[in-house]
């Protein structure tokens, strides 16, 4: 029976701990809640597929980029916070936009940044 997909298991340093074949449709994917991410790669071998990123890591990243423009590094909060204090304050700018996402909580607001630094080379 011809292989439709493979999905592969990483750890925690991008390392293949499990690999998977899938030989029929409809298949379900399922996600640890220890871990971030599972990607998948969909499509059958030698032929065109690609990487799909599943979780819900992946899937708040996918809408925080609805509020981006071409060329952005958009930031959530969370991200933000994590960044030096003076980075925060010289190279982020909160976007005038409404996520309508709160923190569960709090009921805070969760916002999003725009990051405006850039890497430059050192001479």
């Amino acid at each position: 029976m011809e292989t439709l997909a493979v999905v592969e298991v990483l750890g925690r340093r991008g390392e293949v701990v499990a690999r998977e074949k899938i030989h029929s449709l409809p298949a379900t994917i399922g996600r640890g809640f220890d871990s971030d991410v599972t990607i998948a790669r969909l499509g059958p071998p030698r032929r065109f597929n690609s990487n799909a990123a599943i979780g819900t890591t992946a899937n708040f990243a996918s809408k925080m980029l609805r509020h981006a423009k071409s060329g952005d590094i958009v930031l959530g909060e969370s991200a933000r916070n994590q960044l030096p204090a003076e980075w925060q304050s010289k190279w982020t700018e909160l976007l005038p936009t409404e996520t309508c996402w709160h923190y569960s909580v709090s009921g805070k607001a969760y916002s999003l940044y725009r990051y405006t630094g850039r890497w430059s080379r050192l001479v």
